[in-house]
């Protein structure tokens, strides 16, 4: 073979492989349009979460605030702090999934259920702590929400209609 048909021939697979990624990118581009589309005519898209922690199930039949928290991020602390002040006007006690020994998180324990749980942590380790969950009955996640801080954790509380946001917090 010589060196012009090589060249040649790598030539065609670099198009067919550029020809491809192109094409790739502007279907992506379709489909956020799409979806942008849909989220600006007001649309609502119910999305379902195929997450279940039975060890959090409230025995109440009720629903329970869950935190995600690592003790080394500082939302997360910021985020427990808030639910620790807010633990009293919920009607059960929240619980904190973290994959850390309890003793980290003593300065909330009093207020807050520390639990450790691997199988639990498996299920959300993907996501970037802090993270607020909504459990109701059978463990069944009903709302997930992804925090930036503590600031956030009385205004989910609120637009999840678990509780009335107090001027305390």
């Amino acid at each position: 073979m010589s060196a012009e048909a090589a060249i040649a021939g790598v030539t065609w697979v670099a198009l067919i492989v550029l020809y491809l990624g192109l094409a790739a990118t502007l279907r992506d581009v379709r489909l956020l349009r799409n979806e942008l589309a849909e989220l600006k005519s007001g649309a609502v898209r119910p999305q379902a979460i195929d997450i279940t922690l039975p060890g959090f199930a409230p025995a109440t039949g009720a629903e329970r605030v869950v935190l995600v928290a690592d003790a080394g991020c500082p939302a997360c602390q910021d985020a427990a702090e808030t639910l620790a002040e807010a633990a009293s006007s919920l009607s059960v006690r929240p619980a904190l999934l973290t994959y850390e020994p309890a003793d980290e998180w003593a300065h909330v324990g009093d207020r807050v259920d520390v639990a450790r749980d691997g199988d639990a942590w498996a299920q959300l380790s993907h996501l970037n702590p802090p993270i607020l969950l909504l459990v109701g009955p059978g463990g069944a996640v009903r709302e997930m929400a992804l925090l930036v801080n503590g600031q956030n954790v009385p205004t989910t509380l609120s637009a999840w209609g678990v509780r009335q946001v107090s001027e305390r917090i």
